[in-house]
């Protein structure tokens, strides 16, 4: 967790992360992202995987969910 605390403060001194968001927040987004992303569904796994990176993109960042 040490690891991306300074990545973390960079980005919200930059105005690119929201406020309230913390390391532990990181910590249960990854494996959160993961388990959404292990669906078998092999038809709709790209729409997915889609979705479950802007839903955490939104969660985490203040730009609402653009990827870059």
């Amino acid at each position: 967790m040490a690891a991306f605390r300074p990545h973390l403060e960079r980005g919200r001194e930059a105005g690119l992360v929201h406020p309230d968001v913390d390391v532990e927040d990181l910590m249960l987004a990854f494996p959160m992202a993961a388990g959404a992303m292990a669906d078998n569904d092999v038809v709709h796994r790209e729409q997915t995987n889609a979705r479950v990176r802007a839903m955490l993109h939104r969660a985490l960042f203040i730009d609402g969910g653009r990827l870059a």
